[in-house]
């Protein structure tokens, strides 16, 4: 971890971020026919983890998911577990929290943020992973409606013709810098990344994730910096 006074930025190329992304959905492959409600999850998020190099998790944890599932929508949900406890039923559980737009099975000894059971080797890259697989995470068995972070691209340049096209209203000074970067200084690690999304209407976001490193959960600001034409609805 870095040490000192001046911070360091470490910069990524978008196409590094896509490849994570796409092995991370290809680990995700839910099968076309899922029971209706509540069900374990047929996919294994730990596959979706060991696709991400620079982490891992935290001994005597494993991650486990349930799956919901109606008319053609659906949305998961991933819990970090001990590793002594077996993953209960759907109705053997409470529903504590909110998956999308479904409140989700919490099973007994999971925690609160699945971020808690992740560790990394503290490198630059190991956050811009943990930023990655927090959304992929977030997103797990998302069908449809349940769908918003895979509508988002990532970007590392003007790709979106922002300098010709007129009808972008910028809400902050047009980016001098679009790839993804990770700034690390002596108490603290940033990550931050450029998308673009037409869910609803075309925007292009800027997303900031903090870290008080050596922990791997982060706070995140998500800010709408450009508005472009009409998007489109699930």
């Amino acid at each position: 971890m870095f040490e000192g006074t001046v911070p360091t930025r470490t910069l990524f190329s978008a196409r590094k971020v896509s490849k994570l992304r796409r092995r991370a959905g290809d680990a995700a492959t839910f099968p076309e026919s899922l029971p209706q409600g509540w069900s374990k999850s047929p996919v294994d998020p730990m596959e979706v983890l060991a696709v991400f190099k620079p982490l891992r998790i935290r001994e005597g944890y494993t991650l486990c998911a349930y799956q919901f599932y109606d008319g053609g929508n659906g949305n998961g949900f991933v819990w970090a577990v001990p590793t002594d406890i077996e993953l209960p039923s759907p109705e053997e559980c409470t529903a504590a929290q909110t998956a999308g737009l479904f409140a989700a099975p919490k099973p007994a000894g999971a925690l609160d943020d699945v971020m808690e059971a992740i560790e990394g080797n503290g490198t630059p890259l190991s956050f811009l992973c943990a930023s990655i697989f927090a959304r992929e995470m977030a997103e797990f068995g998302a069908i449809w409606h349940g769908c918003n972070w895979s509508t988002h691209k990532v970007l590392d340049k003007d790709k979106v013709g922002s300098t010709q096209a007129p009808y972008w209203e910028w809400q902050e000074p047009f980016p001098e810098e679009w790839k993804p970067a990770v700034t690390e200084s002596e108490h603290e690690v940033q990550v931050e990344f450029i998308t673009q999304s037409a869910l609803g209407q075309e925007t292009i976001y800027r997303f900031v994730d903090t870290y008080r490193p050596p922990s791997y959960t982060f706070t995140s600001k998500e800010s709408p910096i450009a508005y472009g034409q009409a998007g489109f609805v699930f």
